[in-house]
């Protein structure tokens, strides 16, 4: 079992090695972005109307409803733009 995965390792493209390893970097950052926006929702959720505001204004320097929306867009657009990336280098075509 260990020869055949040695085998297999060993005939793997350096190109191929690349591709692997930008698609765990592009998963990654997109998770982390996405978690990340995702913990601040959840913590303006969390707050009350008055703490909600206070900390929005204080720390983002908007309103908290503008706050979630960014951070919900953002969400959306990292994720999408995640996907398509891995999509170009699965070589796969949406038609």
């Amino acid at each position: 079992m260990i020869a055949w995965l040695l085998i297999t390792l060993e005939s793997t493209p350096l190109r191929q090695w690349f591709i692997y390893g930008t698609r765990t970097i592009v998963v990654a950052l997109t998770l982390a972005i996405t978690g990340g926006n995702l913990r601040e929702i959840w913590r303006i959720r969390r707050f009350r109307l008055h703490r909600a505001r206070f900390y929005a204004i204080r720390v983002w320097g908007c309103s908290a409803g503008l706050l979630l929306i960014f951070l919900l867009v953002e969400c959306i657009v990292v994720d999408t733009l995640g996907v398509l990336t891995l999509l170009v280098l699965s070589d796969v075509t949406l038609y």
